[in-house]
């Protein structure tokens, strides 16, 4: 409310805002995605999404899970389309390339499979730079932990990314107690 000028006093007004996230300058870094409830609204506030399945607005926090009560859902059931979940930014002072993350992963179809890489630009879907690629183990609905380096990467992105995509057949993918730390 302001106060002064012709009223002592104005109504109060109200507003919810949030301030921005800065980009993550300690490590190490975990989101075990159980802080922010579940359902096809939930979704990490400092992590960026592009979806560009029409049917529902994924990834999400689901209920299905390694450790309760949640984990990030991806899916997509039509060719040439995809879900991307962005961490928050990396400062520069961390290179990329001196990382790894651990997370466990679950896939429901032997033909699912999730590709972890770097963004650049957590807006754009052209800036995605793959690192390495996620296959379910012998019987999919198992959770099963991954470990990815990024020692190979060359880039100058700071934003690890973990895309879901239809490949022949319903994708599906589930994320659950990521770390990322120096290698």
């Amino acid at each position: 409310r302001s106060v002064g000028g012709t009223d002592d006093e104005s109504t109060w007004v109200y507003a919810d805002f949030r301030t921005d996230c800065g980009a993550i300058t300690d490590l190490t870094f975990s989101d075990d995605f159980d802080s922010y409830g579940t359902g096809t609204t939930v979704y990490p506030e400092c992590w960026g999404k592009i979806n560009t399945y029409t049917s529902g607005d994924r990834p999400y926090i689901i209920c299905t899970n390694y450790s309760a009560p949640g984990s990030m859902y991806f899916y997509t059931s039509t060719s040439g389309t995809y879900n991307i979940a962005i961490t928050p930014e990396f400062d520069a002072s961390i290179p990329v390339n001196t990382l790894q993350d651990s997370f466990m992963y679950r896939a429901t179809n032997s033909t699912d499979m999730l590709i972890v890489g770097v963004m650049t630009d957590p807006t754009s879907a052209g800036t995605f730079v793959p690192v390495d690629t996620v296959v379910p183990d012998a019987t999919a609905a198992n959770w099963v932990e991954r470990i990815i380096n990024f020692d190979q990467y060359t880039g100058d992105g700071q934003y690890i990314a973990f895309k879901n995509a239809y490949t022949t057949a319903t994708a599906y993918g589930y994320i659950d107690n990521l770390v990322i730390d120096l290698i």
